[in-house]
């Protein structure tokens, strides 16, 4: 990250050229975008959520709506080879402590989750890792 120091030394008014060596090759890093298939949400688990082991992924909340759970329901998810049942739930709190859930974040994000748990340490997950959120059985 080279933004961050560039913005602190002129902030503290150093000359642009005064501020470090010139950046020769950028990286650019791909995102790739969750899609819609026939068997549910293929995305990618992209960053674990600080020190809590949450799985945050590349999906978000309209995407999931499309999907038509509602607050409650079992999602049936794969990270990797690894499947999981959880409920679709608003808060922490609508789950017993040491169980897994299904939330959206404070980013708009399906994320995983364990009440007072660590979802990644757990589970043994690194990201990034591929996902499936699977469409819900026939109602």
């Amino acid at each position: 990250d080279v933004y961050s120091p560039v913005a602190a030394h002129l902030a503290k008014g150093d000359h642009l050229v005064d501020v470090g060596p010139q950046v020769g090759d950028v990286v650019r890093l791909s995102n790739p975008q969750p899609t819609l298939e026939p068997d549910g949400i293929h995305g990618l688990v992209v960053a674990l959520d600080g020190p809590f082991g949450n799985l945050v992924t590349n999906v978000d909340r309209e995407l999931l709506a499309g999907l038509g759970y509602r607050l409650g329901d079992i999602v049936r998810v794969r990270v990797g080879e690894a499947v999981f049942e959880v409920p679709y739930a608003a808060t922490f709190g609508a789950v017993e402590v040491g169980r897994a859930l299904l939330f959206v974040d404070s980013r708009g994000l399906v994320s995983l989750a364990i009440n007072q748990g660590n979802f990644a340490r757990e589970h043994a997950i690194v990201p990034p890792a591929p996902l499936l959120i699977s469409r819900p059985a026939v109602r």
